[in-house]
């Protein structure tokens, strides 16, 4: 993993898996109906990596004894005794309970991970979200691990690169990625990647890979993408080639896309029906297209959801609207009334059923 380094170079806070698939319900079985004790190796392995922590409020006293499948925090298989999930988040007490930090830190682990992590060569579930390892870089060996495939360090005060080539989930939420002009292109290579949550990140420009051709380089080459966040950062700039690259690629897959409290500009591209798959429509969608004056959606198999709140008014005043085949309803939007430049407006099979206002009207 580590020659892809420059490939996958990310500054990282928080991965996660997107859903407990198979690996995850062996992870969490039941312990103490197993006929089969841990590996000797990799209960050493956690003992060196116990020898690194920090843990003032001694949560960690249990990893004591021959069977290491009995220690807080460790989940293993069954079957094998080998160790496929370790936990070892801590719960924020001062946000939960209102107390200080001060005593939300002595809850915390910190120090350092050691690299006999390694010697867990099942481990696919690592959770370290919640402490406080005071800014130190992720370990490189991370990326190592070849069996994981959920690995949370968010609200660690981790810092530093991993490439883990398998990710299905990526969450990045929080961290400030404002120096990481290289993120989309980290991102393109992560293949097998299905959710990307890049919200609050400082986000300021859409990055200078996208001045390239799009069939030399686009995030829809990601064809497994089902979920994008990218919103409440500042990202700037004409949104088409933004829509373009993510529908660059015939087997786009996304289904869900916030760009919410962003700052592009333009106008919806034609682009956006390559988004075969796109399924939910806000109004994070439209938030800053103050120049939009035509709106056209059409689904084929009526899986396109407007889900806009009633209160809602657009920046923008559109001329020309026509939804087809999508579910808008069931009550007319009212959002529809702010439109004072509205000369055309087509709404078929949209789900409503509803008496006609009398506000909607051209006269």
């Amino acid at each position: 993993m580590a020659t892809r380094r420059t490939s996958t170079q990310i500054l990282l806070l928080s991965i996660l898996l997107l859903t407990k698939s198979n690996f995850l319900e062996a992870a969490e079985s039941n312990t103490d109906s197993r006929n089969v004790v841990c590996i000797e190796r990799e209960r050493k392995a956690l003992l060196e990596l116990r020898k690194g922590l920090k843990h003032p409020s001694g949560w960690l006293s249990s990893w004591v004894g021959k069977d290491c499948c009995n220690w807080t925090g460790i989940n293993c298989s069954d079957t094998t005794g080998n160790v496929l999930k370790l936990d070892l988040k801590t719960i924020d007490v001062s946000s939960s309970f209102g107390q200080s930090e001060a005593l939300n830190n002595r809850t915390c682990l910190g120090g350092m991970l050691n690299p006999s992590l390694l010697n867990l060569k099942y481990l696919s579930y690592l959770d370290m979200s919640g402490n406080n390892f005071q800014g130190i870089p992720i370990p490189e060996f991370i990326g190592s691990l070849k069996n994981l495939r959920y690995l949370d360090l968010s609200e660690a005060s981790f810092n530093g690169e991993v490439g883990l080539s398998s990710l299905l989930y990526l969450d990045l939420g929080a961290m400030n990625l404002s120096k990481a002009n290289n993120w989309f292109e980290a991102v393109n290579m992560l293949l097998s990647l299905t959710t990307l949550y890049l919200s609050s990140c400082e986000l300021n420009g859409l990055p200078e890979s996208l001045t390239v051709p799009y069939a030399r380089f686009q995030i829809g080459s990601v064809y497994n993408l089902r979920t994008l966040d990218l919103s409440s950062n500042v990202i700037n700039g004409e949104i088409k080639g933004f829509i373009d690259a993510l529908g660059g690629c015939s087997n786009n897959t996304l289904a869900d896309l916030d760009l919410s409290s962003d700052n592009l500009q333009g106008n919806l591209p034609d682009s956006l029906g390559k988004l075969k798959y796109l399924r939910i429509i806000t109004e994070n969608h439209f938030w800053n297209l103050s120049r939009l004056y035509r709106f056209a959606s059409s689904s084929i198999s009526k899986s396109v959801i407007f889900n806009l709140s009633r209160d809602w008014v657009p920046s923008y005043s559109l001329s020309e609207i026509t939804v087809s085949n999508c579910q808008l309803g069931p009550g007319f939007p009212t959002w529809l009334r702010t439109q004072v430049e509205l000369s055309q407006l087509t709404l078929s099979v949209a789900g409503i059923s509803d008496m006609i206002p009398v506000w909607l009207s051209f006269g």
